[in-house]
């Protein structure tokens, strides 16, 4: 027999529901049949209870298992309205009237408004709209209508193997559409709509703190009091943010626990003072009592000011168990109020354990009871004049111990690790938890009776920000401070909490054989996700989904890799490198480079290659020629300097190279220069050529008509040939001239869901020529095998997405 520590009867119960939304996610599972059979499981429970006065665990844990996997079901098999706005966009503007439902959020220069759609183009819709507003027009009230002419377009995310899913993110909280408003579409204030709710006037004292907020001097110090207040983080620039992800302590920027405690805990000191003092009350009912009650009060509130996410509701769950039990005298156990929150909160949203904010939310307490209940346990036994010591102790070591034990998801997300992790959350959390988050709250209480009072409290608090700011940004300065690396995998990661579940609840030998059993299950999984795939004999070819910019990733037959290009967006701090590229490098098991080629020098097409070159660690990186100048092409010919990487032009390559069983063709720009005849900058970018035996995939670059025609003629004739567009099916790609001498069979081209491109004249070259149209507009990342007898062409998304 296995023997359990102290398990919550509830505990179970959790896991199964959130196994079963799993297994519902993974395998597609059916939606009715499971909540039959939920239904007959939950009479088979009623007469269990009913017979012999007893649930058995094992039952209820079999009722939750199929009510999670069946509720996910019938979640995810939804249809949307017919009258959903997203079902009616067009590539025109449109008009749109809309009613603001959320307290408008500062992002950059611009306002982020979510909207409930009334009218589009004079047609009844329904749905939330996001919508980012020129910083020249004035946001409008909380329940206010307002008309506009916009463009809408849906979300789309990067579709590659590895890529976060940002429609799906956004899917999950119900908006589907999104749309810039600039002061030439026009934007009218319509005044306030009749139908206002509870929800409405919440957030209208959201919008009253923001604008109190505004009044501080502006910096990413105010920033953090908005995200500790409101839950909004779009006032801190986004390299604040990225240094609290570098040292660890980003989840401080999430509403959580730990100031949901702080609300309850100074509400019961303050009613028990006031209660106490009101004469014959404290001999009438128990004060400590109605004080804990009480307090729950404001900490709705709060959790309302929040935003209700869902470490708020978890920690809101909890509190309201905690005063439950001291309700009825029963003895309260934290898990157990945890593995009720997320049973309640599965339950009224079964998508949220597959976001990450339940994932980090409920691992965290999880970890913090596990090593917290020792510490208190040794901390009773010790004398007063020492518990404040001790306390303080114990605090920094939750912080040392609970930080490692998150890392295993926090890598598999993020792909970071924060080697100033404990440092930072030891100075960090103690500072925010004791200075900061009261000073702030107290001043948001105080500022919606007395603005002038609560500007005055916030001084100090944002004194406290500029020192936490200054304390994380020291820390993340060296470039040893975080590293990037592919993380654990879902497997590994899963492997590896189970194995710190079976260590805590098991005892005696069973503890000893689950716990050899899933460390080495977990090693293996491991070993499995970064082990790159064995060389196969074949070229393999992957297109990326870039949006705008461009990338295409070649395995060699016999295993090498190479990286053509890897950019983005111009004026964006977006790195497409870590965010794009990397995920998809980690996911093939990829973690080093054996060459990284960057046809041009503009951000289109080597914007993410720096952070490549650095933690890739190519053997070789070859370019046009072009000098650094500036911008990301300097940085990627700064970081082969430092670092000694070779770097080898058009001028030392050969025009065919022979690696790793292919050929890697140099076509152009010429050794000796390009001729005097073209002139464009971005007509002397790289034209590649990959083959393996008479099977040819040609990439070349930027370059413009003037090229293909001076090339068309020079190009070998075959049948296995496949284009990829210059310029992403830009003016002056795929002359006549080329298209009559390569005659491909496919065309491939690298287009943003929202872009023009491939334009109407070389679409119509294309048809005319005969060759087939892949986009990664439509199909995401676009893969091609061959083993030398032509190519097996794939899309990453099946069915193709359609763009607006």
């Amino acid at each position: 027999m296995c023997p359990m520590l102290f398990m919550h009867p509830l505990i179970p119960a959790a896991i199964a529901m959130v196994a079963g939304v799993l297994a519902a996610w993974q395998f597609t599972l059916p939606a009715w049949p499971l909540l039959g059979l939920a239904g007959l499981a939950g009479i088979w429970l009623l007469w269990a209870g009913w017979a012999r006065g007893r649930i058995p665990a094992w039952l209820f844990s079999l009722f939750c298992l199929l009510i999670g996997a069946g509720l996910f079901s019938q979640h995810a098999s939804r249809q949307l309205h017919p009258g959903h706005v997203s079902l009616w966009l067009n590539s025109r503007p449109q008009l749109l009237q809309a009613r603001l439902v959320k307290a408008p959020e500062p992002r950059g220069k611009n306002t982020s408004l979510l909207v409930e759609a009334r009218l589009l183009d004079k047609r009844l819709v329904s749905g939330l709209v996001s919508l980012s507003l020129s910083g020249d027009l004035p946001a409008p009230e909380v329940g206010e209508l307002i008309r506009t002419r916009v463009r809408l377009k849906t979300f789309t995310s990067f579709a590659n193997p590895g890529s976060f899913d940002y429609a799906a993110f956004m899917a999950a909280k119900g908006i589907r559409v999104r749309g810039y408003v600039s002061p030439k579409q026009g934007f009218a204030h319509l005044g306030p709509d009749r139908q206002q709710g509870v929800g409405l006037w919440f957030e209208k004292l959201r919008q009253l703190l923001g604008r109190l907020l505004d009044r501080l001097p502006p910096g990413p110090d105010r920033g953090l009091l908005r995200a500790l207040i409101l839950g909004q983080r779009g006032g801190l620039p986004r390299g604040v943010r990225d240094e609290f992800a570098a040292t660890g302590t980003a989840h401080l920027l999430a509403i959580s626990g730990l100031h949901m405690a702080m609300v309850w805990g100074l509400a019961v000191l303050v009613l028990r003072l006031v209660l106490a003092a009101i004469p014959g009350l404290a001999l009438r009912v128990p004060v400590p009592k109605l004080a804990a009650g009480l307090a729950l009060l404001p900490c709705l509130a709060y959790a309302a000011l929040a935003g209700w996410s869902t470490p708020t509701l978890r920690a809101f769950i909890m509190a309201a168990c905690l005063v439950g039990a001291l309700m009825v005298n029963r003895p309260y156990r934290a898990s157990g109020g945890l593995a009720l929150a997320a049973v309640i909160i599965t339950a009224l949203w079964p998508n949220s354990p597959l976001e990450l904010s339940f994932q980090l939310s409920f691992t965290a307490v999880c970890c913090i009871l596990l090593v917290a209940a020792p510490l208190a346990r040794r901390l009773e036994k010790r004398r007063p004049a020492s518990r404040l010591i001790w306390w303080i102790l114990g605090s920094w070591l939750v912080s040392a111990v609970v930080g490692p034990l998150l890392l295993p998801l926090t890598m598999l997300h993020f792909h970071q690790l924060p080697w100033l992790m404990i440092p930072a959350n030891m100075v960090a959390v103690p500072l925010l938890a004791s200075l900061i988050l009261p000073l702030a709250l107290l001043g948001a209480g105080l500022g919606l009776i007395w603005p002038q009072a609560g500007l005055a409290v916030w001084e100090p608090a944002l004194s406290g920000a500029g020192w936490l700011l200054a304390y994380i940004k020291y820390l993340a300065a060296p470039d040893w401070a975080v590293a990037h690396l592919a993380g654990p995998g879902p497997w590994a990661a899963g492997l590896f909490y189970a194995l710190v579940l079976a260590l805590a609840v098991m005892r005696g030998r069973w503890r000893l054989i689950c716990g050899a059993g899933l460390a080495a299950a977990m090693a293996a999984a491991l070993i499995l996700h970064i082990t790159p795939p064995s060389p196969d004999g074949k070229l393999t070819v992957w297109m990326l989904d870039m949006d705008s910019g461009h990338a295409t990733v070649a395995r060699l037959p016999q295993g090498q890799v190479m990286l053509i290009d890897g950019g983005g967006w111009r004026g964006s701090e977006f790195d497409f490198g870590q965010a794009v590229i990397a995920p998809f490098l980690w996911s093939q098991g990829v973690s080093k480079l054996d060459i990284v080629a960057a046809s041009n020098s503009s951000m289109e097409y080597c914007g993410g290659l720096p952070f490549i070159a650095r933690w890739f660690e190519p053997r070789e990186i070859w370019t046009n020629g072009h000098s650094p100048g500036r911008g990301a092409y300097a940085g990627l010919i700064k970081l082969a300097n430092q670092r000694g990487i070779p770097l080898r032009t058009n001028k030392e390559l050969s025009p065919i190279n022979k690696l790793g069983g292919a050929e890697i063709m140099i076509v152009w720009p010429p050794p000796k220069g390009v001729p005097p005849g073209i002139k464009k900058a971005s007509d002397a970018s790289l034209w590649l050529g990959l083959a393996l035996k008479e099977t040819r995939l040609w990439l070349p670059g930027s370059n413009g008509y003037r090229v293909e025609r001076h090339l068309a003629p020079r190009l070998p004739q075959g049948a296995g040939q496949v284009l990829a567009a210059a310029n992403g099916g830009g003016r002056g790609s795929c002359t006549d001239e080329l298209l009559f001498r390569l005659r491909p069979k496919t065309v491939l081209v690298s287009a943003s869901c929202t872009g023009k491109k491939p334009l109407a004249a070389v679409r119509k070259r294309l048809r005319r020529a005969g060759a087939q149209i892949l986009t990664t507009k439509a199909g995401g990342c676009i893969k091609l095998v061959t083993d030398g007898g032509g190519w097996k062409i794939s899309d990453y998304l099946q069915p193709r997405r359609k763009c607006n």
